[in-house]
């Protein structure tokens, strides 16, 4: 769990469940902006007032807890988010969801190549640096923190990138990983299925918002629309900016490379299987 605390204004839970975290994605957080981050530490509390809230947090080392007092709380703690929620006496209705994905050694593609159909599993391969990744996965699981991937999970995971990708039998797969997707029922999609995009919801003139669904790709589009809500409450008229200001480029083995060539021959196959190419 990790708390983001901005002054009195503004506090965040956030939270993921993901079983082996990339060092690309770094918290997106600027302590010049009067942000500080606590790790390690537990929601046990949120008390909401309608005007304030004060939430609890516990050391999971036993230590001494702490009471922070905000004039608005943001749950956007992945698949916790519907418990904290209920501390707070509001109903999140969630549906977890895992997905696993496959990551294999080289850059097959330069370019995210992903299946022309309403989304399910195995559609899409992924450029990241010196690896392709693969996926996914749906599995709906109970459990917040249930992100491992068994053995069923991998070999349909490395069938379906061959699927995919002709030729990928002379590439060699480096590991799986996998995250629970933390999807809201009260937003239905297409047939009846649980809706993929986010949702943020708030009680009646309750000071605490809580959003759900998504995904990582469009984090910053959640964050934007829930801050926006926020500071409309608080009556707060400044721009957002998360729409303008670039992130710091990763670093490490997961870097985005850009020399990566698109071989033609897996192209072509690729096209020819029903996947499109996108910059």
């Amino acid at each position: 769990m990790r708390a983001v605390l901005a002054g009195s204004t503004l506090l965040m839970l956030a939270g993921v469940a993901l079983a082996q975290p990339q060092p690309a994605l770094r918290p997106s957080v600027d302590p010049a902006h009067g942000a500080v981050v606590r790790t390690g530490v537990r929601a046990t509390g949120i008390r909401d007032d309608g005007r304030a809230c004060e939430v609890e947090l516990a050391a999971r080392d036993g230590g001494r807890g702490e009471r922070h007092a905000a004039r608005a709380v943001v749950i956007a703690a992945g698949p916790w988010s519907g418990r904290l929620a209920a501390l707070a006496g509001h109903d999140v209705p969630l549906e977890l969801a895992k997905g696993a994905m496959l990551v294999i050694e080289g850059a097959l593609v330069d370019a995210v190549v992903n299946r022309c159909r309403p989304p399910q599993s195995f559609d899409i391969i992924v450029p990241f640096g010196a690896v392709s990744v693969f996926g996914t996965t749906t599995r709906a699981v109970d459990d917040p923190a249930a992100s491992g991937v068994d053995r069923d999970e991998h070999a349909e995971l490395l069938a379906g990138a061959r699927a995919l990708v002709p030729g990928l039998d002379a590439a060699h797969p480096v590991s799986t990983y996998a995250g629970v997707r933390p999807l809201a029922v009260t937003e239905p999609g297409r047939d009846g299925a649980v809706s993929r995009r986010h949702v943020v919801v708030a009680g009646d003139g309750a000071a605490v918002w809580t959003v759900v669904g998504g995904s990582f790709t469009s984090h910053r589009a959640m964050a934007e629309d829930v801050v926006d809500r926020v500071c409309t409450r608080l009556g707060s008229a400044a721009e957002c900016v998360t729409d303008t200001r670039r992130l710091p480029a990763p670093d490490g083995r997961f870097a985005w490379s850009r020399d990566a060539g698109l071989r033609p021959d897996v192209f072509r196959e690729t096209t020819a299987h029903g996947a499109v190419a996108r910059p």
